[in-house]
C-alpha cells in the first residue's frame, strides 16, 4: 500500500515539472514574434487618449524665459513707459517707466499723473518726490511751498526806493531790501541826502546831485567849475587869471576850489608857480614831472602819485590799476593840458633804450600801428632783452622809476579782454594783465 502511494505522488510530481517546461518553451518562442517587453523600472508610455496640459510651456531650445515673456512686448505702447521689457520670474515682467513715474499693478503710474500743477499758477511743470508726494516746477524766483507758487516779493515787503530780492537759503525761502542807487539804508527805509534834490537852481550847476553817502552829498557843475557845499560852483578862472600872462594862451582850467593852470603856448607848460608858463624839460632819470622826449615829440606827464597797496605805505605809493591809471589820466590837468590819455604801446616803446628789438620800430610785433595786438603778436625772442641783473635800466626815466608801465593797447584772448604793458627795469620785455583784476603797474599819461 506504501509503495503504491509513492508512486502516484511520482507520477504527479513528474507530471507538473513536465508542463512547466512546456509553457517556458512557448513563452521564448512568442519572444521572437513580438514586440519587445517593457521593463518595469522603465518609463510608462503615454496614453495616447490623454488630453495635453494648454498652460505648459511649449519647449524651445532657441527661446528663453524672458523672451517668451516679453515678445510680443507688452511694454512697447505702454502709457508712461519707455518701451523696455524685463523678465521678473514665474511668467511675469516689469516694464520700465519714465522719470517720475513707477511701475504697479502692471501700469506705470505716479503722483505727477494727469498733471496736477497744472491749474498751478506761476508753476512750470510737475516733479515726482516718490511714489506719492510731487511738487510744483515753479517760474524764475518762485518758490514752491503749502501747494503753491510764490515769491515773497510779490506782498512788496520793502520801503520805497529799494529793490526786493528773494532766494533760497539753508532750506528757507528769503527776500532782502536793498536800496536803489544814491539811497541809503537807514533803519527800515531807504533815504538820501539828494531827496528832495538840494541841486536844482544853484548857479553853474547842471542840477544832479551825487550822494555820496546818506549825509553827505555834491552837485555836478558845469565845465571848469567845481562844486563847494558852502558856496555852490565855483571857479577861480571867473576873473581869468590868466590873461597877459608871458607865454600863456590865456586859457584858465579849473584845478580846485582856488587852484588853476594856464594854458601856455607851444614849448611851454604851466609851472604852477609864480613863474607861470615855463620851458618844458627833457625827459631824463631825474625827471618824475612833466616833460617832452624830444626824440619823439611825445609830452608825457608826472607819473602817478596815487593808488598803492593798501596796508603796505612802505612800497610804491605811485602804483594803481589799469582802472586807476585810465581815470588818472581822464581827469588829469597838468601843464595847462587837460586832454591827457593812456599811452599806446608804440608810444611806451619810444621809451626804451639799451634793447633795439623792443625800442620803437624794432623786431619785437606786437604795435597798435601794425594792428597787431594779439598774443601771436608776442615771442620772447623778439620782445624781451634780459639784463644782467635786477638793477637793469632799459628805461629813460632810469631805475627809480621802475617797474610796469600800463599801456592803453588791448586784445583779446581765449574771449577775454587784456591790456599790454612794458617793463623796463631788470629786464626789457611787454607784458600782459586783466584789466579787471588788481594788477598794480605805474602811469605816464601822455599829450601830443
Amino acid at each position: 500500500m506504501k509503495k503504491l502511494l509513492l508512486f502516484f505522488i511520482t507520477l504527479i510530481f513528474l507530471t507538473v515539472s513536465c508542463g512547466s517546461s512546456k509553457k517556458a518553451e512557448n513563452s521564448g518562442s512568442a519572444s521572437n514574434d513580438s514586440e519587445p517587453s517593457v521593463d518595469e523600472d522603465s518609463p510608462e508610455k503615454p496614453d495616447e487618449n490623454e488630453e495635453e496640459d494648454e498652460d505648459a510651456p511649449v519647449p524651445d531650445n532657441d527661446t528663453t524665459a524672458e523672451d517668451a515673456v516679453c515678445n510680443p512686448n507688452p511694454c512697447k505702447n505702454m502709457e508712461h513707459s519707455n518701451g523696455k521689457c524685463e523678465f521678473d520670474g514665474d511668467k511675469s515682467y516689469v516694464c520700465h517707466c519714465e522719470e517720475g513715474f513707477y511701475w504697479e499693478d502692471y501700469m506705470c503710474t505716479g503722483p505727477c499723473d494727469g498733471d496736477p500743477c497744472k491749474d498751478v499758477a506761476h508753476s512750470t511743470g510737475c516733479y515726482a518726490i516718490d511714489r506719492e508726494t510731487y511738487s510744483c516746477k515753479c517760474e524764475e524766483d518762485y518758490f514752491w511751498e503749502e501747494g503753491k507758487c510764490f515769491d515773497p516779493c510779490d506782498d512788496d515787503p520793502c520801503p520805497a526806493h529799494s529793490t526786493c530780492y528773494s532766494g533760497w537759503h539753508y532750506g528757507e525761502i528769503y527776500y532782502d531790501c536793498f536800496c536803489e542807487d544814491n539811497y541809503f539804508e537807514a533803519d527800515d527805509s531807504c533815504i538820501s541826502p539828494c531827496d528832495p534834490n538840494p541841486c536844482q537852481g544853484i548857479s553853474n550847476s547842471t542840477g544832479k546831485c551825487e550822494a555820496k553817502n546818506k549825509n553827505d552829498y555834491s552837485c555836478e557843475c558845469n565845465e571848469n567849475y567845481i562844486f563847494s557845499k558852502e558856496k555852490g560852483c565855483i571857479s577861480p578862472c571867473d576873473e581869468n587869471p590868466c590873461a597877459g600872462r608871458e607865454n600863456s594862451t590865456g586859457i584858465c582850467l579849473t584845478i580846485s576850489e582856488s587852484g588853476y593852470s594856464c594854458g601856455c603856448k607851444d614849448g611851454f607848460a604851466w609851472s604852477g608857480t609864480p613863474e607861470g608858463c615855463t620851458s618844458i624839460p627833457e625827459c631824463s632819470s631825474s625827471n618824475t614831472e612833466l616833460c617832452k622826449d624830444s626824440e619823439s615829440g611825445i609830452m608825457w606827464s608826472s607819473r602817478s602819485e596815487e593808488g598803492g597797496i593798501p596796508g603796505y605805505p612802505e612800497l610804491d605809493s605811485f602804483l594803481v590799476t589799469f582802472t586807476q591809471a585810465e581815470n588818472y589820466c581822464k581827469n588829469l590837468k597838468q601843464g595847462g593840458f587837460a586832454d591827457w590819455r593812456l599811452p599806446t604801446i608804440d608810444e611806451l616803446r619810444t621809451l626804451v633804450v639799451n634793447c633795439p628789438k623792443v625800442e620803437s620800430g624794432g623786431a619785437c610785433r606786437v604795435s597798435d600801428a601794425a594792428n597787431c595786438l594779439s598774443i601771436a603778436c608776442y615771442s620772447e625772442e623778439d620782445c624781451t632783452c634780459l639784463g644782467e641783473n635786477d638793477y637793469a635800466v632799459f628805461s629813460k626815466f632810469g631805475y627809480e622809476q621802475h617797474g610796469i608801465y600800463w599801456s592803453s593797447s588791448s586784445g583779446i584772448k581765449n574771449g577775454e579782454k587784456f591790456v599790454w604793458g612794458l617793463l623796463m627795469t631788470g629786464d626789457a620785455t611787454l607784458a600782459t594783465a586783466d584789466p579787471e583784476e588788481d594788477y598794480l603797474a605805474q602811469v605816464r599819461c601822455v599829450h601830443k
